[in-house]
Parts: C-alpha cells; sequence; structure tokens
C-alpha cells in the first residue's frame, strides 16, 4: 500500500511536470492526492467490477461462440476500462483536493493515459509475469 501511495505521488508529481494543464501545488498536495485517488479509485473499481463480471457471464452464457472472443480482447477491454476509470477517478479526486487541477478535457485524457499505464506497468499482477519471466 505504501509502494503505491509512493508511485502515485511521483506520477501525479511526474505530470505536472509534463503536462502544462495539471496542476499540482506541492509534494504534499501530491501524497493526499494519492490518498483521495486511491479511495476513488477502489470504490469505481468495485462497482466497475461487479459490472464487468455480470457482463462476461451474461455473454458466456447466452452467445457461447463469442466466448473465445471476449476471452482473446479481455486484456483490451480491462485497459479501456482502467483507461476510462482512471480518468474519472482524476476527475472526482480534482473536486476533493484543493491544490489540484485540470484545466480541459485533452490535459485529463492525457493525464489520464499516462497514469493508467504507469498503473498497468507497476501492478502486482504485472509485476509478477515480469518477475517470473526473467528466471
Amino acid at each position: 500500500m505504501l509502494r503505491s501511495l509512493l508511485m502515485k505521488t511521483i506520477t501525479f508529481l511526474a505530470i505536472a511536470q509534463l503536462l502544462p494543464g495539471f496542476h499540482v501545488h506541492g509534494f504534499w498536495t501530491a501524497i493526499w492526492m494519492a490518498v483521495v485517488y486511491g479511495v476513488v479509485s477502489t470504490v469505481l473499481a468495485v462497482l466497475a467490477g461487479v459490472t464487468l463480471i455480470a457482463g462476461a457471464v451474461a455473454l458466456v452464457a447466452t452467445v457461447p461462440p463469442l466466448a473465445l472472443l471476449a476471452f482473446l480482447t479481455a486484456p483490451l477491454i480491462l485497459f479501456v476500462t482502467d483507461f476510462f476509470m482512471v480518468l474519472v477517478g482524476l476527475k472526482l479526486t480534482a473536486g476533493f483536493v484543493s491544490g489540484f487541477g485540470m484545466s480541459g478535457s485533452w490535459t485529463a485524457f492525457e493525464a489520464a493515459l499516462i497514469l493508467a499505464c504507469v498503473s498497468a506497468l507497476f501492478s502486482p499482477s504485472t509485476r509478477a509475469g515480469i518477475d517470473s519471466g526473467a528466471d
């Protein structure tokens, strides 16, 4: 949990340096952003997880030939879902944290893309696959 908090704090500070419309007023604001974003994204993940599981079960139960297509496209679907959850999470976090702001939809889009890529790169499941492949 501490590693995730630190990773998100550093990512928010880096995004603020990369994108002119992404404003973070200091290190403590970035830490507070990481905490609030963690809570918001957890709630969104629970809500989206229930929806995705129900949708996948319905798809497999009703149309078995499409089950293979769903299985093959699952990683892309999960990344796109994660991206939109990050986008919504950033927008909600901006509403809760003073000292953080985004100007424009493109800035939010770019920040969400960067954060989704960093999260995917450093998630425990991804790291486990990378670490096991290095042997």
